[in-house]
């Protein structure tokens, strides 16, 4: 067995002070002092959880609805860029990948960046940028990047993802003017 370090490119967890001790992500030092410590991101668990969005996003590249899901947890919960924002169970999940999937004329790009993962027991958070490319079925080339952040848990030994929440940039500036009536 190893030392936990911390994976590359990951933050330190942070402590949420506002949280009682035991859920702070932080286990009291066995110091007389009694100060928390942080958890340190295992490296083992960081790479697996760097292959589940890989292979999420190389199902994405391949519109392979079904490969997407296999990296879900049964019952995981997606907060999406289209309505409806909130998607509570697998099969609205697939429903709607599969429609966006057939949005797409030709092949679909999905491009994974800047990956930060922390992991405290079977519990993980990844945050990273994602962005789709292509051409949609009107002829109109699409290229937008997301703000995605995972909620994982280990399962049966596998990290699967149990909360999925992309966010689009807005720009306040190219948003038409509303009538304040």
């Amino acid at each position: 067995m190893h030392a936990p370090t911390t994976a590359r490119n990951a933050p330190e967890p942070t402590v949420c002070n506002g949280l009682p001790e035991q859920r702070r992500g932080c286990v009291m030092d066995p110091r007389p002092t009694g100060r928390p410590q942080r958890h340190a991101t295992n490296d083992d668990d960081a790479h697996a959880i760097r292959r589940v969005i890989h292979a999420q996003s190389d199902a994405i590249r391949r519109k392979d609805a079904d490969a997407v899901m296999a990296c879900n947890a049964p019952r995981m919960r997606s907060f999406g860029i289209v309505a409806p924002l909130r998607r509570l169970d697998a099969a609205s999940v697939r429903e709607r990948l599969q429609h966006w999937f057939a949005t797409f004329a030709g092949p679909l790009g999905c491009e994974v960046r800047e990956t930060q993962i922390s992991c405290i027991g079977n519990t993980a958070c990844a945050r990273f940028l994602q962005r789709f490319s292509g051409v949609n079925v009107s002829g109109v080339p699409i290229d937008l990047w997301v703000r995605v952040t995972m909620g994982l848990r280990r399962i049966d030994g596998r990290w699967l993802v149990a909360h999925e929440h992309l966010s689009d940039p807005l720009d306040p500036g190219a948003m038409p003017a509303r009538d304040p009536n």
